[in-house]
């Protein structure tokens, strides 16, 4: 188990270009569906694909491992403290009944606790949404990732434990929320690996089920765009009020830039 997770790799800096993940850029949603069209024919098991949408620099690791420098044990102690602290308060705000560790991480995670998972979509579409959401002026990227099943629990199984784990795991939460059944949701669980935070992509097991399609920063607004045309937008990504009022917001100010832009010329 611990050899399939790339146990012993030193974690470089930079990687050497012959083992970078492949990148292939994309401009619009059709050049975006064909690179993920082509993908899925050209690997073993299209149906055990996910889709993460992010800033292109960011690293695929949990929120919980990001910026930390000190003793681990600290992080775990943490970590440990929060999840129990949550699992008390919450069961009376959340409406459905959560039984185990896994969904009630999950339930967590998309509430905003800091977790060692990494949200996914099996839904490339909402996955290209996420990435470009904040209408950045930087390039975005959305990974394609293959796990293998192995890596698959159900986290239904209360003999297993998500912080127990010999190697990173995929798993698709039971749908205790609108947002994660519209968002087609699934997560990654991480792991310390010799006293080191990881990301996936740092690891040469996980390095070669990982593609990275990247959305150039000139392009990010029209392509945000396209999608909401086509009906992914944060009204239905995030079906609440606030998503309403953000997304109305998000409208606007890119509205006033473009008007900007066109009255300098």
């Amino acid at each position: 188990m611990a050899s399939g997770d790339g146990l012993g790799e030193q974690l470089p800096k930079s990687i050497p270009k012959n083992e970078q993940v492949e990148e292939k850029m994309v401009n619009s949603v059709r050049e975006f569906m064909q690179a993920v069209f082509e993908h899925t024919e050209a690997r073993a098991s299209s149906d055990r694909i996910l889709y993460r949408g992010q800033r292109y620099s960011d690293e695929l690791l949990p929120k919980l491992f990001r910026n930390w420098e000190g003793d681990l044990t600290i992080l775990l102690e943490e970590e440990a403290r929060v999840f129990s602290e949550f699992k008390t308060i919450a069961p009376f705000l959340q409406p459905s009944r959560i039984d185990t560790d896994w969904n009630w991480l999950s339930v967590g995670q998309h509430h905003g606790i800091p977790t060692r998972l990494l949200d996914w979509s099996a839904n490339p579409l909402v996955a290209l949404f996420f990435a470009l959401e904040d209408d950045r002026d930087e390039a975005s990227a959305v990974w394609c990732y293959e796990f293998t099943g192995s890596q698959l629990v159900d986290p239904a199984d209360k003999r297993e434990s998500p912080f127990e784990q010999g190697a990173t795991k995929i798993f698709r939460p039971s749908a205790h929320s609108i947002r994660v059944t519209l968002q087609a949701g699934w997560h990654s669980v991480h792991r310390i690996h010799d006293d080191r935070l990881r990301p996936l992509e740092r690891m040469s097991y996980h390095r070669k089920q990982l593609l990275k399609l990247v959305v150039p920063e000139n392009r990010g607004s029209a392509v945000l765009a396209e999608l909401e045309a086509m009906g992914i937008s944060t009204l239905t990504v995030y079906p609440d009020l606030v998503s309403v009022g953000l997304n109305l917001g998000r409208q606007s100010r890119r509205r006033i830039r473009e008007a900007r832009a066109q009255q300098k010329f």
